[in-house]
């Protein structure tokens, strides 16, 4: 009797980060979108399940909308399913419900308006699974999703041959089981190396597996456009599968639950797909883990692979407490908007959606809260919009005068001073000191904060190692050990390459991201440059007279004191006005006061010194202040001195001063200082992993302040700092 074909759902997830350079879509267009559709198009056997992000879509809709008649047409046609999300690509089990509800509402409806589609499947965002979704997607309108088979495997799901349910609340969705093999076939192997994957899995008896992974993969990711495009891998392919018809078939979810009932009910466990759960560990966990996975055989680690897991998504809000502050941000924004009434349940067909929350939403795209194997979190311009638009919600929300609370404003465990008052927007943390962990400033949208601390990547060391083996003496010529090295199969088949050579080789193909040769242009000592404190403006660093301030500017911790709080007080709360006590173990006893105000437009920290067991102690005092710099490059975003020379952020420079100003025009922040200072500029660099490498990555900028001071026992010794804006940059005839 005839084996039954092998149905084949081709699911391709496209997307662009909210944030990201007009230019960059502009090529993943034309690179990797059109392509893509156009050659989807000329093979209408091919039934393909596609998902487009509400950012791509609506950058689409007004640079590029011949493209959506092309998906229009496809599903029209019947041959393309169209799959629902988060509007705006948000990781959906984190959001709060009424966020999750009306993001796939809002999807929903522009699928509709734009494809024609009345999409009932979901693309799950970084597949991140939490067992409470069916309940909500059910209520949206959702019946299907696909999860990484790693899923099923972490739920000790039984090898199967179909999709099966699972439910909360008693709603019912259907689960499909994503391939990881497929995943890593398609498209870094020669056609013929992936439809023998295809053929033993028909042999062997399967009837469905699916492919779901990025569409960036066809043309965006490094060399997949001259291999899947320019190389017409992606039309062999296609040419394949037709060929193949009488026993391989392409189908869509809605074809397979129409034909087909479920295999079994099955409960998955929180769970992300296999990658994204190591990212989420601390870093030494990772290592740890890593070793280990190495140290097994190929016979263990297939064994044990459903045991040996990451953590659940949520760990970047623990490792990352730049994303966390984002996060935090972006629930009070949310409650605030229901607070003010913009949130009508059910969210109606056409109605237009309040400015405030439409903001809020393009805040929830999830791609600058993590980070893996791409840039996200470490790209400061998809972190500044996420801000930029929770700032533009806050602004479009009913005023309040002022705030002025005491409140775990991280979700940390530790109480912060929340101060707002004429446009300025600060989270104080006693904890470290009386720094502060946001400044935002509300009239221009900037977060003047938003400066990523330099720390250790699991990758770093890594990355060294692999450096210092590429420079070991190379083995004799055709060795195994040379081979390994570069990456090539230790024997190939005079019949494998004759079976590769009409459709490209090994050699030609482009690897996984997960598997590129590294090109290391940085030295060990540069990668392991960590902050010894973590980012913030306003830090208070002393240090004995002698030292050098360009040594603190680094933020090494070398010599110095990093002023700890022990108590605060509240002064005057309803003016905003706030006092934080310390003392400090500097070679006896020194008792440090740190005052916060906000008055007449201005945000003032006045930070005072008293000497308390010696006549006399000279010593460095600096206030640190690391600034974002967003637009890296723009000659307009700038630092001006007092005599009005203007300083492009990207290069160290020192030089005196009372006052200093930020241009970011239409704006400027000006600091002042009550005492001389020395300004050491130090840029702040990190190195990330991307889709291309090593990625280096301008963050900001540390600008530190540094006066001298001789403390005479029981006088106190005030510095005040005062932070102004204002929306008109001088020229230098202004000045």
């Amino acid at each position: 009797m005839p084996k039954p074909p092998l149905d084949l759902v081709l699911n391709l997830h496209c997307h662009q980060p909210v944030g990201n350079f007009g230019w960059v879509i502009d090529e993943a267009t034309a690179k990797c979108y059109r392509p893509l559709l156009e050659t989807l198009g000329r093979f209408p056997q091919i039934r393909a399940v596609l998902h487009f992000s509400g950012p791509l879509v609506e950058w689409w809709q007004g640079h590029a909308p011949e493209l959506l008649d092309l998906v229009r047409q496809g599903v029209g046609a019947g041959r393309y399913e169209v799959q629902a999300s988060g509007l705006d690509e948000p990781i959906l089990p984190v959001l709060p419900r009424r966020d999750r509800l009306d993001q796939i509402a809002l999807h929903r409806r522009l699928m509709r308006e734009c494809f024609g589609a009345d999409s009932d499947g979901l693309w799950l965002t970084e597949r991140v699974w939490e067992p409470s979704l069916p309940a909500d997607l059910v209520e949206a309108g959702i019946q299907s999703l696909a999860l990484d088979d790693h899923h099923f495997a972490t739920a000790g799901a039984a090898e199967g041959d179909g999709y099966v349910v699972t439910e909360s609340e008693g709603a019912v969705v259907r689960v499909f089981p994503i391939s990881q093999e497929l995943r890593y076939l398609i498209p870094f192997e020669p056609v013929p190396r992936v439809m023998e994957f295809l053929r033993e899995s028909h042999e062997q008896g399967k009837t469905l597996l699916v492919y779901g992974d990025d569409g960036e993969k066809f043309g965006v990711w490094p060399e997949t456009f001259d291999w899947v495009v320019e190389g017409k891998w992606l039309e062999s392919f296609l040419e394949a599968v037709t060929d193949a018809s009488a026993w391989l078939r392409t189908v869509t979810y809605q074809d397979v639950t129409r034909q087909r009932t479920p295999i079994a009910k099955t409960y998955f466990p929180t769970a992300s797909y296999e990658e994204m759960e190591g990212w989420c560990l601390p870093v030494d966990v990772q290592r740890e883990r890593d070793q280990t996975w190495e140290q097994l055989t190929p016979e263990h680690q297939e064994s044990l692979a459903p045991f040996f897991r990451g953590t659940l998504w949520r760990g970047m809000l623990a490792r990352y407490p730049e994303s966390n502050r984002m996060y935090q941000r972006m629930l009070r924004v949310s409650a605030a908007t229901q607070e003010a009434g913009l949130r009508e349940r059910p969210l109606a067909a056409n109605q237009e959606l309040p400015a405030a929350v439409r903001s809020l939403f393009r805040a929830q795209c999830n791609c600058a809260y993590w980070h893996g194997v791409f840039g996200g979190l470490y790209l400061p311009f998809l972190r500044d919009a996420v801000v930029e638009h929770l700032l533009a919600a806050r602004t479009q929300l009913p005023e309040r005068d002022s705030r002025s609370q005491l409140q775990d404003l991280d979700a940390d465990g530790h109480q912060e001073i929340l101060l707002e008052k004429d446009g300025w927007s600060v989270w104080i943390s006693p904890e470290r000191g009386g720094v502060l962990e946001v400044l935002d400033h509300l009239p221009s949208c900037k977060s003047l904060s938003n400066v990523l601390t330099r720390r250790a990547e699991a990758y770093h060391e890594e990355w060294i190692e692999q450096a210092a083996e590429e420079r070991k003496p190379e083995s004799p010529a055709g060795s195994p050990a040379t081979d390994s090295l570069k990456g090539e199969p230790e024997d190939t088949t005079a019949c494998e390459e004759a079976e590769v050579a009409s459709e490209g080789t090994d050699e030609d193909a482009p690897r996984s991201i997960h598997a590129r040769p590294l090109a290391l242009d940085a030295t060990a000592e540069e990668i392991r440059t960590y902050d010894r404190w973590p980012r913030c403006v306003g830090a208070l660093h002393l240090a004995p007279a002698s030292s050098d301030p360009a040594t603190l500017a680094k933020n090494q911790g070398i010599g110095e004191f990093m002023v700890p709080a022990t108590r605060y007080t509240v002064e005057e709360p309803t003016a905003g006005k706030w006092r934080l006590q310390a003392t400090v173990n500097c070679d006896g006893a020194l008792e440090v006061e740190r005052h916060y105000r906000i008055e007449k437009g201005a945000l003032v920290c006045t930070t005072q010194l008293r000497q308390n067991t010696s006549d006399t102690r000279p010593l460095l005092a600096a206030i640190r202040l690391d600034l974002s710099v967003p637009r890296f490059g723009d000659p307009s975003r700038c630092i001006r001195q007092e005599d009005g020379t203007r300083v492009l952020p990207q290069e160290p420079v020192t030089f005196p001063g009372t006052r200093v100003v930020l241009e970011d025009p239409p704006f400027e922040f000006e600091w002042r200082s009550s005492l001389p200072f020395q300004a050491i500029l130090e840029p702040v660099y990190t190195f990330s992993r991307s889709e291309v490498g090593v990625e280096r990555t301008h963050q900001g900028i540390s600008l530190l302040l540094a006066t001298w001071v001789l403390l005479k026992r029981n006088e106190p010794f005030p510095w005040d700092l005062t932070l102004r804006a204002s929306d008109k940059v001088p020229s230098r005839g202004d000045d």
